[in-house]
């Protein structure tokens, strides 16, 4: 889907996102990501629940929900990861 606009708001304290909300191309409101429950991880604020909330008639009343229990940033990868060969072994 191409969205039409995309506005997403910010937290002024961990600068990190707090609120996006997906329009589509006529200017309505499809959907609106909540991001929630901050945590720190090592030296970085993230939000470990995600809430993807549908705002159209047909997708009233659900929602999609992501709870991040862990993460890691700032660490190298080691190149080998992103071959091809290694991401479609990971993508199963």
């Amino acid at each position: 889907m191409v969205w039409g606009r995309v506005i997403m708001r910010v937290s002024t304290e961990y600068y990190v996102p707090t609120t996006v909300d997906y329009y589509d191309e006529d200017g309505e409101l499809i959907r609106v990501l909540h991001y929630s429950e901050y945590k720190k991880f090592g030296e970085r604020t993230y939000p470990t629940l995600w809430q993807m909330e549908p705002k159209t008639e047909e997708k009233a009343g659900r929602q999609t929900v992501i709870r991040i229990e862990s993460a890691v940033f700032d660490e190298e990868v080691d190149e080998a990861y992103f071959t091809k060969r290694a991401l479609k072994r990971f993508s199963k």
